[in-house]
């Protein structure tokens, strides 16, 4: 009982994949493949060849059935209908006498020293002339070259061609958040380190000289009132007031060249330290100048320019 069961699914699934295949068979439209007719030039198997060849790759390509399995001669169906050439009249009526839609014309000849095969596809539902297409071999193999390309030649014949493979586009370069903005080259320059050294080093004396001076001055302040303070009643303690009084005298003097010459140091060692630093780029000199003053009732420096 069981293997009957068995029996009967295989054959109820064999005649459902029956049915699909003469479906789709009746689905495709019918086709003609005439035999290869021949310009010369050519061994004398090479039609019989070129018929095979074409009929199993048109079964491969599965987008015809093709009626029966003996090419036919066009000049024998055209001789018997009383028409020739490849027009759209007498094509027509070897379509209808056929029972088919479509025709394959296939052709062989010598061109040069190329073999070209060309096939013509004629369509009977289609107001137009047929389409032909046509490969091109040369040298002593060129049969076979032909051979290789039926494949290609009837995929493009029937449109259904490989579509090309499209590229990826090019990457789209992002804006970048600067574009069409001008931005200022990096700046390059900046301090000199040797300058500034130099200029600290003006700094430090003239701050050095102001001390001195300092000094200097105290010093003066100091022998003024000691000699203010000394007795002078004997000729020794006049003389030694008289000491000490040129003693404060030449301290103050010295205080007073200190002073002027540590303040104009001071001054052109600060402005100039300054300037360094804040120097325009790619070492450019500042738009600063110093000039130091000095005279008997003033010391000083004088700065002109335009700061950055």
């Amino acid at each position: 009982m069981h293997v009957r069961y068995v029996a009967c699914a295989a054959l109820a699934g064999w005649l459902c994949t029956a049915s699909a295949l003469v479906v789709h068979a009746q689905e495709r439209p019918s086709a003609a493949l005439l035999a290869t007719s021949v310009a010369g030039g050519f061994g004398p198997g090479a039609p019989e060849a070129f018929d095979r060849v074409l009929r199993s790759e048109l079964g491969a390509l599965d987008r015809v059935r093709v009626h029966g399995s003996v090419a036919l001669e066009l000049d024998d169906v055209q001789l018997a209908l009383g028409c020739e050439g490849e027009t759209q009249a007498c094509l027509g009526a070897v379509a209808r006498e056929i029972g088919v839609r479509f025709l394959l014309l296939p052709n062989l000849d010598r061109i040069g020293s190329e073999a070209v095969l060309s096939v013509a596809l004629f369509d009977a539902d289609a107001d137009g002339a047929p389409r032909r297409v046509a490969r091109r071999a040369s040298g002593p193999d060129a049969e076979g070259a032909l051979v290789s390309e039926v494949r290609g030649l009837l995929e493009e014949l029937f449109g259904v061609t490989a579509a090309p493979t499209e590229e990826p586009p090019d990457p789209v370069e992002e804006p970048s958040v600067t574009a069409g903005l001008e931005l200022p080259p990096p700046s390059t320059g900046g301090p000199d380190e040797a300058r500034l050294a130099t200029a600290g080093v003006v700094l430090f004396v003239g701050v050095a000289g102001l001390a001195l001076g300092v000094g200097f001055g105290v010093s003066t302040l100091d022998r003024q009132a000691a000699y203010e303070r000394a007795p002078t009643d004997t000729v020794d303690e006049a003389e030694e007031a008289g000491r000490r009084l040129r003693q404060a005298n030449e301290d103050a003097i010295t205080a007073n060249v200190l002073f002027v010459a540590g303040g104009v140091a001071t001054g052109a060692g600060l402005v100039w330290l300054i300037a360094e630093v804040v120097a325009a780029p790619s070492g450019e000199a500042p738009e600063v100048s110093v000039t130091p003053l000095a005279s008997p009732t003033l010391a000083g420096v004088s700065v002109s320019g335009r700061w950055p």
